[in-house]
C-alpha cells in the first residue's frame, strides 16, 4: 500500500476536530478513503499517528489502535469515525508532501471515536431499486433535457457521466442508511440546496449559533441550534427555501463560539498535567452543547487533576474512549 498521509506528531496533546462521519473504507489507488452516506464524493483520510496505525500483515489492510495494537476496522467495513473535512489549502505542508499525485482530495483529518458502524434500516423501505416519478414533493429522478447537449455527442457524455455519479454516490448512501434509493436521491438534492448555510450561521450569527448536522434516523432532518431566537434567525436563511421543512431548531445554552473557547481553556488545564493526565484528545459535541475530554481511564485522569490541585471549565464532560455514543 503507498504511505498514507499523517498529521504532524510530537504534539503532547491533540485538539481534533469534532464533525462525525459515516460510510465504507475503501482503498483505491493504494490510498485509503472514506466513501461517507451524506457526502457527494469520497474523501482521503488523513490519519493522527498517536491514535492509530496501519497494518497489511494479513492479507488486507486494517487500522489499529496506535496504543494497544487492537483491530478497529479494516478495508470493506462500514465505519464512524470522528475528524472533519479539509480543503488543500488548509493542510500543512508536510501532509501535502505525503500526498501521492493520483490519490486526489476532498481531505478528511481523522479524529476520535473509529468503529464499526451498522446502519438501522428504515422499516418499510423496499429492498429493490427503481427509479420512479414520485409524488410532487420527490425529486424526479429523470434528466430535464438539455437541448444544446442532445446536439453535442461529447456534452451528452458528460451528463450521462454525472448521473452515473449521483446514481452511485445514491445506491451506497441508500444501502448504508437502509432506505430507497429515490429517497437516497431526494436526500442528497436536498443536501446540496443547504450547501454553504452552516458556514453562512457561523460567520453571520456568532453570538447565538451553537451548530448545525445532519439526521439521517430515524427522520431525515437538517438539526440546527441557537441560543435564542432560533425560528426567527433560521427564516432570514431559508424563507422560501423548497425544503425549508426539514430543519429543525432547537435551543442551546452556549453558542458555538462559547465552546470552542471552553474547550481551549480546557486544553490548558490538561496541558498542565503530568502526561496529561492519560488524556487523547478534546471535541466540541455540538448534539450534547458541551466540551468534552477523551481519555484511556477517567479515574486515573480525575485522580491526576486533583493531585495537580487543577480543575476543568464547567461545561466540560470527561469521557472513557470507550463510551463513544451513537448518533
Amino acid at each position: 500500500m503507498r504511505a498514507t498521509p499523517t498529521v504532524p506528531g510530537g504534539i503532547r496533546m491533540q485538539v481534533y476536530m469534532t464533525a462525525e462521519a459515516q460510510g465504507e473504507l475503501t482503498l483505491v489507488n493504494g490510498c485509503l478513503y472514506i466513501q461517507a452516506v451524506d457526502a457527494p464524493s469520497r474523501q482521503l483520510l488523513i490519519w493522527p499517528p498517536e491514535l492509530y496505525a496501519v497494518d497489511e500483515r494479513e492479507g488486507t489492510v486494517r487500522i489499529l489502535d496506535a496504543r494497544s495494537g487492537e483491530e478497529l476496522v479494516r478495508v470493506g467495513d462500514r465505519i464512524r469515525v470522528g475528524g472533519g473535512q479539509l480543503a488543500y489549502e488548509h493542510l500543512s505542508d508536510r501532509v501535502r508532501a505525503q500526498l501521492p499525485t493520483d490519490c486526489p482530495g476532498p481531505y478528511w483529518a481523522v479524529g476520535l471515536g473509529l468503529e464499526r458502524w451498522e446502519p438501522t434500516p428504515t422499516p418499510g423501505a423496499p429492498g429493490g431499486y427503481t427509479l420512479t416519478s414520485g409524488s410532487p414533493d420527490e425529486i424526479v429522478a429523470e434528466p430535464t433535457p438539455d437541448p444544446e447537449a442532445a446536439s453535442d455527442p461529447e456534452a451528452t457524455t458528460i451528463i450521462l457521466a454525472g448521473e452515473e455519479a449521483l446514481r452511485r454516490d445514491a445506491q451506497e448512501y441508500a444501502r448504508m442508511v437502509g432506505i430507497s434509493l429515490d429517497e437516497a436521491l431526494r436526500r442528497l438534492a436536498i443536501q446540496e440546496s443547504f450547501e454553504g448555510l452552516r458556514a453562512e450561521l457561523e460567520e453571520k450569527e456568532r453570538d447565538t449559533f451553537a451548530g448545525l448536522w445532519i439526521q439521517h434516523t430515524p427522520k431525515y432532518r437538517i438539526v440546527v441550534r441557537f441560543t435564542r431566537d432560533g425560528e426567527e434567525t433560521i427564516q432570514r436563511y431559508i424563507a422560501g427555501h423548497p425544503h425549508a421543512d426539514i430543519v429543525e431548531v432547537r435551543g442551546a445554552d452556549l453558542t458555538l463560539a462559547e465552546l470552542e473557547a471552553i474547550l481551549y481553556r480546557a486544553s490548558h488545564v490538561v496541558d498542565a498535567l503530568p502526561s496529561s493526565g492519560g488524556a487523547k484528545g478534546l471535541s466540541v459535541n455540538v448534539k450534547e452543547n458541551r466540551a468534552e475530554v477523551w481519555v484511556d481511564d477517567r479515574a486515573v485522569f480525575e485522580a491526576a487533576l486533583q493531585e495537580a490541585g487543577l480543575q476543568l471549565p464547567e461545561h466540560v464532560v470527561v469521557l472513557e474512549l470507550g463510551e463513544r455514543g451513537n448518533p
